[in-house]
């Protein structure tokens, strides 16, 4: 999740999200998964979120994603999917800045 607006809240957020994951991690390796179950849950959207986008944007970086993570164990899949998440967010984010900017100046060459 991003907090609050800009870039430098959105790094908050990233950072923050990636300490709970580590600390899922070591939750997970010492059997106790369950004691952060919500970060498991957030993981799997984030996951979902990623690759609807990469479908939708990117067939090909889909197919090269899930077969990454075909081959990771379990904490390595979930950090991939933490920092693929971000990368997507700030990836979406970009074209759409980018087709506003396309928008605004076909208006503007149209008047």
């Amino acid at each position: 999740m991003v907090i609050g607006k800009g870039p430098m809240l959105g790094i908050l957020g990233a950072r923050n999200f990636n300490v709970r994951v580590e600390s899922h991690i070591r939750d997970v390796e010492q059997g106790e998964g369950r004691r952060s179950a919500d970060v498991a849950l957030e993981l799997e959207d984030r996951h979902l979120e990623t690759s609807d986008f990469l479908g939708q944007s990117h067939p090909e970086s889909l197919s090269n994603y899930l077969g990454l993570l075909s081959g990771l164990n379990y904490a390595d899949r979930a950090r991939v999917a933490a920092s693929m998440n971000q990368f997507s967010r700030g990836l979406k984010a970009f074209e759409q800045a980018h087709a506003q900017k396309a928008y605004a100046a076909q208006q503007k060459q149209d008047r």
